[in-house]
């Protein structure tokens, strides 16, 4: 890039001729040798990168931030007294969001990154990305996690947008809400981290559905109906479509397959049958089903607890139905008079298997499983009706039901 010498420049890649640019990019204590004229030439080499981007400004404020011997993080933002302090802020929280990424989605593979302040929002590119700088400081948090989030789900994934878009905002987004709760949690950023940050997603899909216009995940980016449609089914179906997962399989199997997915497929552009050949492989469990429903149609899930009832001397007949037309297996978790909280596990058939208990001491009891076939469930328990206080589906609010209402029963 060629360009008057008075502009400093961030971009994809690492500078080659950094001891002849300055403007903070050459190794501490070695001499600027600029070549004379009125233009500088910075040279930027990238490897393993579909696409690049480049900022420059006269004004921009250059800091840069070492995490480890093979790699730097660069901070391009322009001087503003009100914003400034928040991009100095910026830095260590995005130090700390790395150790967490890197843990969970995979090792950053390249030397550099860049944050420049630019564009209209926030714009992800490879090692790279432009977002806008006047922003609290949440928010600018929000954004940068997101779009270095991409570096793992689109840049280094390479999915083709055009037909998996929720491959790519989807699995962004998902990362992104754990990071920042996970910031929360080590008090790096103000307010209280949740048991489930995924809940504001699985409302927003609800809504989708209840709106009439959802379209399925298969339909060509360019050929939604609406904009509304798109952006739901991209960032907020295909964030339910991974939270939704860990409950089916568990949610550390889950997460082993994420970490699995990375390492199989990095560079190598994947689509949806690689990722769920993934996660069959780290579960145990037939999949294909989930894929068929939750992305090839608009059927919808809605369980209810119908009813609760004495069976016998000494057990209870708890009866459920399903009224959605999307079967899934289902956590029911039954709440004594005093107090002790039994977790029972009903499989779907069709997942030839059941996930391993994730609920630590309660843990829970696997129940035959349920066809998908039949519209109703029996689930007797040993334990007599006059015990029984609460029946709840889903406790852990994980799985997107429709109407909730009906999930649990009390006495």
């Amino acid at each position: 890039i060629s360009i008057d010498k008075n502009y400093i420049v961030g971009a994809t890649g690492v500078l080659q001729n950094a001891n002849q640019i300055g403007y903070g990019y050459e190794e501490p204590g070695t001499t600027v040798k600029r070549p004379d004229g009125e233009k500088l030439t910075w040279k930027f080499r990238a490897e393993n990168v579909h696409d690049f981007a480049w900022g420059a400004d006269p004004d921009y404020i250059h800091e840069s931030v070492k995490i480890r011997d093979n790699l730097v993080v660069h901070y391009l933002y322009q001087d503003d007294e009100e914003y400034n302090d928040n991009w100095k802020k910026l830095q260590p929280i995005m130090t700390e969001s790395l150790k967490y990424i890197e843990e969970h989605y995979g090792e950053y593979p390249y030397p550099q990154y860049t944050f420049i302040q630019g564009g209209d929002g926030g714009m992800e590119y490879p090692m790279l990305t432009l977002i806008t700088g006047k922003r609290p400081l949440p928010s600018l948090v929000g954004v940068s996690v997101h779009e270095w989030m991409h570096s793992w789900y689109q840049m280094m994934m390479g999915t083709n947008e055009a037909l998996y878009a929720w491959m790519d905002e989807g699995f962004t987004s998902w990362g992104s809400a754990n990071v920042m709760n996970h910031l929360k949690a080590v008090d790096a950023l103000p307010g209280d981290a949740v048991d489930n940050p995924h809940e504001g997603s699985i409302i927003g899909y609800i809504n989708l559905a209840k709106s009439g216009k959802e379209e399925p995940l298969t339909t060509h980016a360019d050929h939604f109906n609406t904009n509304f449609a798109y952006g739901m089914a991209a960032y907020v179906k295909g964030a339910v479509f991974i939270e939704q997962l860990g409950y089916i399989i568990g949610t550390e199997a889950r997460d082993k397959g994420v970490l699995s997915y990375y390492d199989a497929w990095k560079y190598k552009h994947p689509n949806i049958n690689d990722f769920m050949r993934i996660m069959e492989k780290e579960s145990g469990l037939e999949l294909d089903w989930y894929k068929e429903y939750w992305v090839e149609t608009t059927k919808t899930i809605d369980y209810g607890v119908k009813e609760v009832a004495q069976e016998g001397r000494k057990e209870t007949k708890i009866t459920l139905e399903k009224i959605g037309l999307m079967p899934m297996p289902l956590d029911v978790t039954v709440i004594e008079e005093d107090g002790t909280e039994r977790i029972f596990n009903i499989p779907l058939r069709i997942m030839r298997g059941n996930k391993k208990s994730e609920y630590g001491e309660t843990g829970f009891e696997v129940m035959e499983d349920w066809p998908w076939t039949h519209p109703t469930y029996e689930l007797v328990i040993p334990c007599k009706f006059s015990k029984v206080k609460k029946v709840i589906i889903d406790a852990s609010v994980r799985m997107a039901d429709l109407d909730r209402t009906n999930n649990t029963w009390e006495k």
